[in-house]
């Protein structure tokens, strides 16, 4: 439908209307409520210079009453931009412009469908009454939003281009086209912004986060995860999750924008807003006491948003350990067995909770690791599939299984199917009253396992293979800060901690069941924080490779890596300035995202 575009003449409005339509429909999914879309509204004022440009999904009215009046005149550059109407209403009036003024008013394509905004989480049969969301104290609320379709054509570019070589290659990041295509888990990109006001009147951000839905792919113990297509929320990949924490009336607007992207005609992507939205928080739960805290009165013990105090009693959950999956030796076993997540090791850890519960536990310690519940693997600052290239320079494989943890070249994980499994284990915490200890990065650079856990991982191979002189020691502060320099954070290794933190809080950080974040696991054992000589090797096993010296590889690590790596003083220092740089932003809205 054409617009309306005024340079240099007027649109004056008295008793009139003009209003500007596109066809409007609505989708219904089993299990979906759907949040009615209320008019942005802009009140009368006067603009005679300057930008104002709207985009807003649902219609826009201007003015919103008659007085005051709406004045576009002189030097204003004004636009209005609607996936649906455009009201003109009484009091408004635009000409009078000079050279540069302008206004202009126009249905925009690209919007995706007008009923984009979903209720997910709490039900719809438990919480909409009267109309309006309710959900209680401390609860999650889950919101999907659909993306709007040229923003999903520039994701879906993306994707196309970075698996270039198929699901089954690896990424090709440098097939990317940086100026059209939108990496949707790049912050700094795709930009999604949820702006709450409290029932007292405070504002506050909550940032939303890019996702897929997965399952099972049947019903086997042994089955993986895959991408879940035909369910009811799969097009909705934008989520916003948040846990009021306080009793009344919320109100919210979104915003999704992606200033860094053009359209494939070069043309920036719009803004879109999406105003103004409510939900009533009430009363909490009896079993929900809030979050977790340091007592305020002697700063050493935990203590619930409620002053219930916590007295924490678990244990420590870390990876799989599912033994030979119930198959006999004389069988043979799936290829990467070892280190695979199954569908028998998730309803495992999920029926651990449920029986430390049921003793009267309350706490449990639980990791991301690589192939279990990690966002992000392989590829640096993509939480999305994977695919682990060989770790060492010289072939050490075997087919052997009495080698134990020899590495299989082609592992393939995807992270956002990890996520998914760590979404169900918050779910059973909530449901268990379990709370949960997180190790952020329990796979960090040590003097073991570099097969089997760290030498795929993405700051190693970003920050540690690239800045490493042939032959010598990492060295381990770039894997902490760009250029090994604290005061560097805006690139480098500590701006993609910035980013997946900021992601797991803004996936993970509603739960008052995640009491502790923990970013690494035994940090002593990092390599050069202390010295260790790695050219040592154990007794031999019949069929295992063997070394120069008929030794066993030391600790599943590579050749290339079998040194002395000396101490490196500087690394305690540059850790504790991790942890404090990491802790500030904990205190940034605009940085992390609340909670």
């Amino acid at each position: 439908m054409a617009g309306i575009t005024t340079r240099g003449r007027g649109i004056h409005h008295g008793t009139g209307l003009l209003v500007i339509a596109a066809y409007l429909y609505a989708i219904t999914l089993s299990g979906q409520t759907q949040f009615p879309t209320p008019p942005f509204n802009l009140p009368g004022t006067t603009w005679n210079g300057g930008t104002h440009h709207y985009t807003a999904l649902p219609e826009i009215n201007c003015p919103d009453d008659p007085e005051p009046s709406m004045a576009i005149t002189s030097d204003a550059d004004a636009e209005f931009v609607s996936g649906t109407a455009i009201h003109l209403k009484e009091g408004f009036h635009a000409g009078a412009f000079n050279g540069s003024g302008q206004f202009h008013a126009y249905i925009g394509d690209g919007f995706g469908d007008p009923a984009a905004l979903v209720l997910i989480s709490p039900g719809a049969d438990t919480s909409i009454s009267e109309g309006t969301v309710h959900v209680h104290q401390w609860e999650k609320l889950e919101l999907g939003l659909e993306l709007p379709t040229l923003y999903q054509a520039a994701v879906d570019s993306f994707f196309t281009h970075y698996y270039s070589n198929g699901p089954e290659g690896p990424a090709t990041p440098g097939m990317v086209d940086a100026v059209h295509d939108l990496n949707p888990y790049a912050d700094d990109s795709l930009q999604l912004v949820m702006i709450l006001t409290t029932p007292s009147g405070q504002q506050t951000l909550k940032w939303g986060f890019f996702m897929r839905e997965a399952k099972w792919a049947d019903t086997d113990p042994l089955a993986r995860m895959v991408e879940d297509t035909l369910n009811a929320y799969h097009p909705y990949h934008v989520r916003f999750r948040i846990a009021p924490e306080e009793i009344g009336l919320w109100h919210f607007s979104l915003r999704v924008s992606a200033p860094h992207t053009l359209s494939p005609e070069n043309a920036p992507l719009p803004v879109i807003e999406y105003p103004l939205y409510s939900f009533i928080c009430d009363p909490p739960l009896a079993d929900n006491h809030g979050f977790l805290q340091v007592n305020g009165n002697n700063h050493r013990t935990l203590r619930f948003d409620d002053d219930t105090h916590f007295f924490g009693m678990g244990v420590n959950m870390a990876d799989q350990k599912h033994g030979n999956l119930g198959i006999p030796d004389s069988l043979p076993k799936p290829q990467g067995w070892w280190y695979t997540y199954y569908q028998r090791d998730h309803s495992t850890m999920l029926q651990t909770m449920d029986m430390l519960s049921s003793v009267g536990g309350n706490f449990m310690r639980m990791m991301l690791f690589k192939n279990s519940f990690a966002p992000e693997w392989v590829n640096l600052g993509v939480y999305d599939q994977y695919l682990s290239p060989p770790m060492c320079a010289w072939s050490e494989s075997t087919d052997n299984d009495s080698c134990a943890l020899t590495w299989t070249p082609d592992f393939k994980g995807n992270g956002q199917y990890q996520s998914w499994a760590f979404d169900r284990m918050l779910d059973k915490a909530r449901e268990a009253g379990i709370y949960i200890q997180l190790c952020v990065d329990p796979n960090m650079p040590t003097a073991a396992f570099e097969k089997y856990l760290w030498g795929d991982h993405p700051h190693v191979i970003a920050f540690l293979e690239r800045t490493r002189v042939p032959g010598a020691p990492y060295d381990m502060k770039h894997y902490f800060y760009a250029d090994a320099d604290p005061a560097v954070q805006d690139s480098g290794a500590f701006y993609y901690w910035k980013r997946k933190y900021k992601y797991i809080l803004s996936r993970w950080g509603y739960s008052v069941n995640l009491a502790v974040i923990e970013p690494f696991n035994e940090m002593d054992q990092l390599l050069t924080y202390g010295e260790d000589d790695l050219n040592v090797g154990t007794s031999a096993l019949p069929g295992c490779e063997t070394d120069a010296h008929g030794d066993v590889p030391h600790n599943e690590i590579c050749r290339e890596n079998r040194i002395v790596w000396p101490n490196d003083p500087l690394i305690p220092g540059i850790v504790d300035r991790w942890f404090t740089d990491r802790s500030a932003l904990y205190t940034d809205p605009a940085s992390i995202g609340n909670r």
